[in-house]
């Protein structure tokens, strides 16, 4: 994988400038299943059309809709990236983050909480009730593991067969 592709499915590795790993591919398409089920992108590519978040805003993002940033990453970012992170490995918020980026986080981050995995999800057709998506353990269970922020904590293709939501489908 490449630093090429839509911002909004980008795993953070490559977002960072970091390698990529088997895994990476991993993260961009629960992305992508993401915005299936929820009729929306999980991270959408543009702020109100000024062009790509920053990396900064990004970083932001993956740590209010998806994990908070793990203590490994953050280590990775803070060579990289001084001044992102407080002494205890939470992201500063400060001025550079823009108010569109603020308002899309606290939207998206309150609708949909399962464990650490924020996401909104609406129903995958409209005969199915809202309840009923968001009572599918199975399919939050895949999603949580397979939006890992770290990608050597995230699921593999091989793991990911043996979900039950994907033994039952396949």
């Amino acid at each position: 994988m490449t630093n090429k592709g839509v911002d909004a499915y980008r795993p953070p590795e490559i977002t960072f400038g970091f390698p990529a790993c088997e895994k990476s591919d991993i993260f961009s398409i629960s992305c992508v299943v993401t915005e299936l089920a929820s009729r929306q992108p999980l991270f959408p590519s543009y702020v109100n059309n000024a062009g790509p978040f920053t990396l900064y805003e990004k970083a932001y993002l993956f740590d209010t809709l998806i994990h908070p940033i793990p203590s490994a990453l953050v280590t990775r970012l803070r060579s990289k990236y001084p001044g992102w992170f407080d002494a205890y490995g939470f992201i500063t918020l400060d001025e550079s983050i823009s108010s569109y980026v603020k308002l899309f986080s606290e939207r998206h981050a309150t609708t949909f909480q399962v464990s650490v995995l924020r996401v909104r999800v609406a129903a995958i057709h409209r005969s199915v009730s809202q309840d009923a998506v968001d009572n599918d353990e199975e399919i939050r269970e895949v999603l949580e593991d397979a939006l890992r922020l770290d990608c050597s904590e995230r699921v593999s293709l091989t793991e990911i067969e043996a979900y039950p939501f994907f033994r039952k489908r396949i």
